[in-house]
């Protein structure tokens, strides 16, 4: 699919979110990064809220979960 056919950065971080039953003000370090490489066009969403940490793949042309990881930052 071409480029311009994409759900684009919002769209798709507005996706993650809603499966995570989250909203922008509840989350922090955002990033969201379009992932071509495998094949399968997607954008890799991931953001913290609280200790969680929560990393999705989101379909480039449908704004579909692909994958979902959630764990929790024990760093401190």
């Amino acid at each position: 699919a071409p480029a311009n056919s994409y759900i684009g950065n919002d769209a798709a971080l507005d996706a993650a979110l809603r499966n995570a039953g989250l909203g922008k003000s509840d989350v922090f370090e955002v990033d969201v990064d379009l992932d071509t490489d495998d094949g399968t066009p997607h954008y890799d969403v991931e953001f913290k809220n609280g200790a969680n940490e929560y990393d999705y793949d989101i379909d480039a042309t449908n704004g579909g979960v692909l994958t979902k990881d959630v764990h929790v930052d024990v760093d401190d």
